[in-house]
């Protein structure tokens, strides 16, 4: 048996829509995101892949992400200062654009 612990404090869940080009690899976004060693960010997944002539070359791209601290609750403001980091370096890194 493997005992592991769990946060008392809630996580928080947020999405990130990004229009993305087609050449762009999912594991390109991870590296971008996982360079930023947000400690409280415990997990993000593709959740979403949306395409259609209105969106030309592009496509929409869903991201979940979940966020949790093991020392206390996150606040919106907190989370929001994340969300910032991780849509900038997507678009410096990467050239997305939110959706």
């Amino acid at each position: 048996i493997i005992a592991t612990s769990y946060s008392q404090y809630p996580a928080i869940s947020r999405d990130i829509s990004v229009l993305i080009d087609e050449s762009i690899k999912f594991s390109a976004i991870k590296e971008a995101i996982n360079s930023l060693k947000i400690a409280e960010l415990k997990s993000f997944a593709p959740t979403d892949l949306y395409s259609d002539a209105s969106l030309r070359e592009n496509k929409s791209l869903t991201i979940a992400l979940e966020f949790q601290s093991s020392e206390k609750t996150l606040t919106d403001d907190e989370i929001n200062a994340f969300m910032d980091k991780i849509l900038g370096i997507l678009k410096s890194d990467l050239g997305l654009e939110l959706r």
